[in-house]
């Protein structure tokens, strides 16, 4: 909800202040900058886990999973730019968010910020921060200003053949899958309801076979032999109940009704020298509409790794008027991404039972996602309120430790690391290395250090007593 931070707090967040900034070894990953903090997210996703009665379907609580439960970043404008780099370094995967933007798997509409990458004298690439596309300040149509879409930026997660969970468990709560919560849930789910999944993939699959058939210029759709269709399946299923196994794109689908929430898949079409089926939309379709929450996590593909994409808040608190980032759902073609596995079996919108014949991507996506059309064009987007007033809660109310105390906890812990590093390197007259940080950032950095740390105090208490007056009981 606010950032807390030395000066802002009482003894406790001292305490744990300064633990995190013990444990903060330049490491990736927010647990080890709030250790106590992400162990208790882990309890509580533990226990969220449901078994439906008279089955062995297994799925996540929804109030662990609804909108509120949405990985953000807080505007970082106000950073130095020595410390922003640092910040962006430390928390984004930078060689995928480099390649995700130059092919335009993300930040590719012409209407959307653009992630600025720099490169340093060793070669490395770093984040300077992120621009605003030149149109942003042209008055639109309607005579307001046109609307601007948030870039998106990858997430470091660990790539040890667990990537989309992990991916799909920081999106959410801000801590890597390691206890293996969601690969359980999912082999749960994908056994106990076999027989709709395997229809829903095999009507994927027949899709995809007459694609490859199209583009090789055969007269007819590849046929599969019965055993081949079985040896997959079986194989499909053993992967969801390995630790370490690859997960497709049915595994993705499944996850969304895991999760009870819309999963957004973004990625180039070709990888690797070969076709990427990744990318697209996957929506829990076997769960009433009614029953899902609405809002998306969003996920990037790249180099067969998955990574949750984040974007930033224009202020922190979050706000809680209709200032909210908007994403766009269509490559830079205008072509909206496609709604995977959406044949087979009828597909519940809005309550009824559309025939699998009669039901369109739009009204798919318009029936499950928080979809705006913009522009003159009417790009499609999806307006990423997580304070939505959702009254899903999912039997008893269980809410899980705010991912935002996390985000604040992890950022003033790099800060403070950043600036006690740079002072205590100067104090020995050693040089910082390259990757870290310039001699001229650091001189800027020693020099505006008295003054980072009363405005961080000085902002940081400001947004406690704004939040805390804003704050619902």
């Amino acid at each position: 909800r606010d950032y807390k931070h030395s000066n802002s707090g009482g003894e406790g967040d001292l305490d744990q202040a300064g633990e995190a900034r013990k444990m903060f070894v330049g490491e990736r990953s927010m647990s080890m900058t709030a250790p106590k903090m992400a162990e208790k997210i882990r309890e509580e996703v533990q226990a969220g886990v449901v078994t439906k009665p008279g089955s062995t379907a297994t799925y996540m609580e929804l109030s662990l999973t609804i909108a509120r439960h949405t990985m953000v970043l807080p505007p970082l404008a106000d950073f130095s730019q020595a410390i922003r780099s640092h910040i962006y370094a430390k928390l984004l995967d930078i060689s995928r968010l480099k390649e995700l933007q130059r092919t335009e798997a993300i930040n590719g509409n012409p209407m959307q910020e653009k992630v600025v990458l720099s490169v340093e004298n060793d070669g490395s690439d770093v984040v300077l921060g992120v621009e605003a596309p030149p149109g942003a300040s042209v008055p639109g149509p309607g005579g307001g200003v046109n609307e601007v879409f948030s870039a998106l930026m990858p997430y470091n997660v660990l790539g040890d053949g667990n990537c989309c969970l992990h991916a799909v468990s920081v999106a959410m709560w801000g801590i890597q899958d390691r206890v293996g919560v969601l690969r359980k849930a999912l082999h749960g789910m994908m056994t106990s309801k076999e027989q709709f999944f395997h229809k829903r993939w095999k009507a994927q699959e027949v899709e995809w076979d007459a694609e490859d058939a199209q583009i090789m210029g055969l007269e007819g759709p590849i046929e599969r032999e019965d055993t081949a269709w079985k040896s997959e399946w079986d194989d499909v299923k053993q992967r969801s109940q390995r630790d370490g196994a690859f997960l497709t794109q049915i595994h993705l689908f499944v996850l969304a009704h895991v999760i009870r929430r819309p999963i957004i898949v973004f990625a180039h079409t070709e990888q690797d020298d070969s076709l990427c089926r990744f990318r697209g939309v996957y929506l829990p379709l076997e769960w009433p509409a009614g029953e899902c929450e609405q809002l998306p996590l969003l996920l990037g593909y790249q180099g067969s790794h998955f990574v949750p994409l984040v974007y930033h808040l224009p202020g922190w608190p979050p706000p809680h008027d209709r200032n909210w980032p908007l994403v766009p759902i269509e490559g830079r073609d205008g072509m909206m991404l496609p709604v995977l596995f959406s044949k087979g079996r009828p597909t519940r919108v809005a309550g009824s039972d559309l025939g699998m014949d009669n039901c369109s991507a739009r009204d798919l996506v318009e029936a499950r996602l928080p979809i705006e059309w913009c522009g003159p064009t009417s790009v499609a987007a999806v307006r990423m309120n997580f304070r939505s007033a959702s009254q899903l809660h999912g039997g008893r109310r269980r809410r899980v430790t705010e991912i935002t105390d996390m985000v604040s906890e992890n950022i003033c812990g790099m800060v403070e690391r950043y600036l006690e590093d740079g002072r205590r390197e100067a104090l020995n007259g050693l040089t910082p290395p390259k990757a870290k940080h310039s001699d001229s950032d650091l001189a800027r950095v020693l020099q505006e250090e008295e003054w980072e740390k009363n405005m961080l105090a000085h902002r940081l208490e400001k947004s406690h007593l704004t939040s805390s007056k804003a704050a619902s009981p």
